[in-house]
């Protein structure tokens, strides 16, 4: 996999979300963004699919959903995270703003 540009964050496609469509087949995912304190942790790994209780905060921001990725695409997600410019490096700082999990 190569690094999607900061272009393609318009593109109303993407590679993950139609794998995370598909029924589960023990498939393996990994959360490559940054901890949002008390509703995802960085590396976390998920089977069998996604908790519900993030959809609200997936459609606030879409960078928490685009950075789980199946878990064969890690390496290279996590490169393109540190290199400016790439969307999964726009989506990352998208989710730094992002303060939906902060407790209150």
């Amino acid at each position: 996999m190569t690094a999607r540009k900061k272009e393609d964050l318009d593109s109303p496609e993407n590679p993950n979300q139609e794998q995370l469509q598909q029924p589960e087949k023990e498939i393996s995912w990994i959360y490559c963004g940054p901890n949002q304190r008390g509703l995802l942790n960085q590396y976390t790994v998920y089977r069998g699919g996604l908790p519900q209780h993030l959809e609200p905060h997936f459609e606030k921001c879409p960078g928490l959903k685009r950075l789980i990725v199946p878990i064969e695409q890690f390496p290279q997600t996590e490169e393109a995270v540190k290199q400016p410019g790439t969307a999964e490096n726009v989506w990352y700082q998208q989710v730094l703003e992002y303060d939906g999990g902060a407790k209150s």
